[in-house]
């Protein structure tokens, strides 16, 4: 068990173990469904919950003040100006307090127990990065439609070295608990006032880790269908740009590493998806021109990742993207978000 001094300090000599960031940008219709949650954890005083609201207009965080007045020791609500997710992953690094870290979308919500069993695991171990399951959850009907969690391969409920599994390892931000130290240690920082820097944060986190603990708890409920959603179609197709950004910024951030590390190898396999992803972005939106000067940067900055993208689709676009790309989406129904 880790020594008694180091727990009752936490990150920031408060005691806390566990820090967790609410995004709380114009989500009055569900934000109490997240705060709710925080109400029902036993284990209340070692965790630290702030709460962003990044600029916004609404009555989110009028109603927010009613939970930190129900909360007083644990929940604490911080105005900044706008600045997006990003604003909020790096002003929650800055602030916690905690010995671990965890950002939570204000339109999501955490399991009591689940997050009950994690402090639990955060007081146990001092692995860099702990992993639990997920759910995803319908906005309309509440129902649960998928659960995920990591390969049965992989070992539980010890500490383990990232080197020898990352490969079995499930990379998402709703997944992953990072020790606040790392963070700090290593300046992690996401671009502001984009979407899709969840990627970028869980990357950037990677990149300072050696160990990791997983254990199969779902302990993040994350709802699926919601109006603006980024990740739906009419989201990428407004911000797309801010899906090529996060590609640029993820490959600088893998520029320094040593090519015969396994972060190196690591860092290809995460981002490589992305890359592809970004080029049907572009073509099944039209774009001609932004798929060209995309595509020609890759070739110039970043020869690796332009070879190490092999679909058959992809070479026949770069040879004839002139001609397909402006009737793509007609001729191309496979699934790409």
């Amino acid at each position: 068990m880790k020594k008694l001094d180091e727990l009752m300090r936490g990150a920031g000599g408060t005691g806390k173990i566990l820090t967790v960031a609410v995004a709380a940008y114009n989500v009055e219709k569900y934000i109490r469904s997240a705060m709710d949650s925080f109400l029902q954890v036993k284990n209340a005083e070692k965790l630290e919950v702030l709460v962003f609201d990044d600029g916004g207009t609404d009555d989110t965080f009028k109603i927010c003040e009613e939970y930190a007045g129900k909360l007083p020791d644990s929940i604490r609500l911080i105005h900044t100006e706008n600045g997006g997710h990003g604003n909020v992953i790096n002003s929650g690094i800055r602030e916690a307090t905690g010995l671990y870290y965890k950002v939570v979308d204000g339109d999501d919500r955490l399991d009591p127990a689940g997050l009950d069993h994690l402090i639990e695991i955060l007081e146990e171990t001092d692995a860099d990065i702990v992993f639990n399951s997920f759910d995803t959850f319908d906005d309309e009907t509440g129902e649960t439609t998928s659960v995920i969690g990591q390969k049965a391969e992989i070992h539980r409920n010890r500490k383990i070295g990232l080197s020898d599994h990352w490969k079995d390892l499930t990379f998402r931000m709703h997944a992953m608990t990072f020790k606040s130290k790392l963070l700090l240690e290593n300046d992690v920082k996401v671009a502001l006032h984009r979407f899709y820097v969840d990627k970028e944060y869980v990357l950037k986190g990677l990149l300072g880790a050696d160990t990791v603990y997983v254990d199969d708890t779902v302990i993040y409920h994350y709802r699926l269908g919601r109006d603006g959603q980024s990740v739906s179609m009419s989201g990428t197709k407004k911000h797309y740009r801010d899906h090529e950004d996060l590609v640029m910024n993820m490959l600088k951030a893998a520029d320094g590493i040593e090519d015969l590390s396994y972060k190196s190898e690591l860092c290809k396999e995460f981002i490589r998806p992305y890359v592809y992803k970004q080029y049907m972005i572009f073509a099944h939106f039209g774009k001609k021109k932004e798929f060209r000067d995309y595509d020609k940067t890759l070739y110039n900055d970043y020869r690796e990742y332009y070879d190490s993208v092999t679909r058959k689709k992809l070479t026949l676009l770069r040879k004839c993207g002139s001609l397909l790309i402006p009737i793509w989406d007609l001729i191309d129904h496979e699934a790409f978000l």
